[in-house]
């Protein structure tokens, strides 16, 4: 007798490749109704036999965490239309490229959304780009960021958590950063007052991107944006600043692409060694940077908005001798290739410094797997130190070790770091540091979409 682990296997090895295979092309045609019927009689009684107890064949498939066939149809779809936004078009679906030329470029909330030529007959219905960006399009409609009702409490929400730590965050990076109209207006008239925030849009179809906010006591010496121009559209920001004690650091923030195939893989190890080149690039430019009464102006192009320096006195060092600071999503765990990639290119993680280990868990998939993608790194040259001397998992009350039920604003969690910046003069021993060398600044990390 099979165990329930070795049937489930059988199960997605053997059985269930013949019922995906080519499903978008035969999936839910007309006049095929009985046969989806079938199928789905299928799938329920391999299920309930799986789980081999007296449960409805919805129960099992709950049990099992399976979609129904339906459902795997329409997402088999949906991730087609997703790949063609990111240039991925399959050869059968061309005609979508005269679909993405026909959406508008106007700052709408759904103004990138594809825009459907109505069909003329029943089989213009059945072509391959109109269902299936159809069914793209009605999904986007039931999701949460086409109804304000929904995101914006969830927003307030977060805001109030970044609000309430005590003493206030210095730097907060945030991925997947909604431009929706809104949400914009939302963080620039709550943090405004404190923080001059820094934001970069993805390129291309979607509406995410990074955004910094900066305390307005730190100066923002440069500002780079980074785009990595590859199927996914990803970016990175990179940020020189100044801090109160005349100090500086580098600040590099991304969000890496989700690792779901083989290609995939390729493509993040791409964008971290663009990161990295990025950050090394800057620093041997050796800048000398002009900065007059931290005085500031606010432009936006492309997509880009944030805040440039205006005139001020001149200060100069030298940006090799500067630590950096690398936080974001790279959407992998410690035993991933691009997590050593960064360790083996003198980054530590901060959190491991404080706690002699990574957090368990700081991401819910939509699957329910709980995993470990967010960090906080940092590099230190030889003539500064920069010393994590506290990082926690936000909201603080729950443990690291597994997903709070009770923690419903985002599928990431915070991570928190505070920082102590030691430095020496070139006449002074290791040992000797005065305390007018050292300076306390708290960094936040968070990928706040939605659960």
């Amino acid at each position: 007798m099979l165990d329930n682990r070795t049937r489930v296997a059988f199960y997605n090895g053997l059985v269930l490749p013949h019922l995906d295979y080519a499903d978008t092309v035969w999936g839910d045609q007309p006049g095929l109704k009985s046969e989806m019927e079938k199928l789905q009689s299928f799938q329920n009684k391999f299920a309930k036999k799986i789980k081999l107890g007296k449960m409805s064949s919805s129960e099992a498939l709950k049990c099992l965490n399976w979609l129904p066939l339906a459902g795997r149809r329409l997402f088999h779809r949906c991730t087609t239309v997703e790949n063609a936004l990111k240039g991925d078009i399959p050869q059968h679906f061309e005609s979508f490229k005269s679909t993405l030329r026909s959406s508008h470029g106007y700052n709408t909330r759904n103004g990138y959304l594809p825009r459907l030529p109505k069909p003329k007959t029943e089989f213009g219905k059945r072509v391959s780009y109109f269902r299936f960006t159809n069914d793209w399009i009605g999904w986007w409609d039931r999701s949460e960021s086409s109804n304000p009702n929904l995101y914006i409490p969830r927003f307030r929400a977060i805001i109030d958590l970044i609000s309430k730590q005590k003493p206030s965050v210095d730097i907060i990076c945030l991925q997947e950063f909604w431009f929706h109209g809104d949400v914009m207006e939302l963080f620039d008239t709550q943090f405004e007052e404190k923080y001059r925030i820094i934001k970069l849009k993805r390129t291309g179809f979607k509406t995410d991107g990074l955004a910094l906010l900066i305390d307005r006591s730190i100066s923002i010496l440069s500002i780079c944006p980074i785009r990595f121009n590859d199927m996914n559209r990803r970016v990175a920001l990179l940020v020189h600043l100044l801090l109160p004690n005349e100090q500086e650091i580098v600040l590099m923030t991304t969000h890496l692409t989700y690792c779901s195939n083989f290609i995939d893989q390729l493509l993040r190890m791409s964008q971290i060694k663009k990161v990295k080149n990025e950050i090394e690039s800057y620093q041997q430019k050796n800048l000398k940077l002009q900065l007059i009464n931290n005085s500031f102006y606010t432009h936006k192009y492309d997509d880009l908005i944030c805040l440039t320096l205006k005139s001020g006195y001149v200060h100069r060092n030298n940006v090799e001798n500067i630590p950096v600071v690398l936080a974001g999503d790279f959407n992998g765990c410690p035993e991933d290739e691009v997590y050593g990639f960064v360790i083996e290119n003198g980054f530590v993680s901060s959190y491991k410094t404080v706690h002699c280990r990574e957090p368990r868990v700081t991401h819910r998939l939509y699957s329910g797997e709980e995993i470990l993608v967010d960090y906080i790194f940092y590099r230190n040259p030889p003539q500064s130190q920069l010393v994590p001397i506290k990082s926690i998992v936000l909201p603080a009350e729950f443990t690291d070790e597994e997903w709070p039920k009770e923690f419903t604003l985002s599928d990431h969690r915070m991570i928190m770091t505070e920082f102590e910046l030691e430095t020496k003069q070139d006449n002074q021993p290791d040992s000797q540091k005065s305390s007018e060398q050292l300076d306390q600044r708290k960094v936040m990390c968070h990928d706040y979409d939605r659960v």
